[in-house]
């Protein structure tokens, strides 16, 4: 809290370090100690939660003093706004959105939030284009090309490193009997399971694109996504090999970043 008494910071909590169900707990006394801190001195100016649902999910149940009625300055990111409570949907003001859904993303805010919201027009949003919707006021929505960052989210390559997925969100390395269950929420993990698993559950995960399923929807890393896809092809590649190509991937693109260290047989 000193830090976000400076004028001039900008501070950053990474909860990756926290189980997904101990973090809304943690929020709530966070929030707490911000909400004095504004009040005292008017900072921060900017609260931006990433992945709002995993702080406030839809069950979440603070207590009516900790939410002010004019929320102000507070961006909540989130691709599942029906998942957050009811009590923060009906605070927001202005509603921007990204990908090529975004008006189902928009309908499922208005189903969530019992509001009229406008249907966005076709065609579907392109790379670096925002409808950005102001709830407060009757206008159209606008649509305009966002700026893009010129710098590598390390940020969300770490979270992916060492953070907690959803089960949902998890790989599971179950084999061709279905007689495993061993699940890695992170690419730590992944790659430390690899160490360990038999070749023929590998091979059957690889050859049917499972790996590179999960890296492209779930990691969100299309590089690592086409790695897996050509070991998967390579009719000459043994499970020893392509599991050394893809943990070697792997660690120059994630394990680099965090202090753990794994070490697989053949890995560069």
């Amino acid at each position: 809290m000193h830090a976000l008494e400076q004028p001039s910071s900008n501070v950053v909590a990474c909860l990756t370090g926290i189980s997904i169900p101990d973090r809304p707990e943690f929020f709530l006394r966070l929030l707490g100690s911000l909400n004095q801190l504004r009040s005292r001195t008017g900072r921060p100016h900017w609260l931006i939660l990433d992945e709002a649902h995993h702080l406030m999910p839809v069950d979440w149940q603070p207590p009516a003093e900790l939410l002010p009625a004019d929320w102000f300055n507070v961006i909540l990111i989130t691709v599942n706004p029906d998942s957050l409570p009811l009590t923060v949907l009906n605070r927001v003001s202005t509603v921007t959105i990204v990908g090529s859904d975004a008006n189902d993303m928009l309908q499922a805010f208005g189903s969530a939030t019992k509001k009229v919201v406008p249907l966005l027009p076709p065609p579907d949003l392109n790379t670096g284009e925002v409808w950005q919707c102001n709830l407060a006021d009757n206008v159209p929505p606008i649509r305009y090309d966002a700026m893009q960052s010129t710098r590598e989210h390390t940020r969300h390559r770490r979270k992916y490193a060492e953070g907690q997925l959803a089960p949902e969100k998890s790989f599971y390395f179950r084999g061709p009997n279905g007689n495993l269950n061993l699940r890695a929420q992170n690419s730590i993990l992944f790659c430390q399971i690899a160490e360990g698993i038999d070749d023929e559950t590998w091979l059957y995960h690889l050859r049917r694109n499972d790996f590179a399923h999960w890296f492209r929807d779930s990691i969100n890393d299309e590089d690592l996504a086409a790695e897996a896809e050509l070991a998967a092809v390579d009719v000459d590649s043994t499970a020893s090999l392509s599991k050394s190509q893809i943990v070697a991937a792997i660690q120059r693109n994630y394990i680099l970043l965090s202090s753990s260290k794994i070490s697989v047989p053949g890995a560069i």
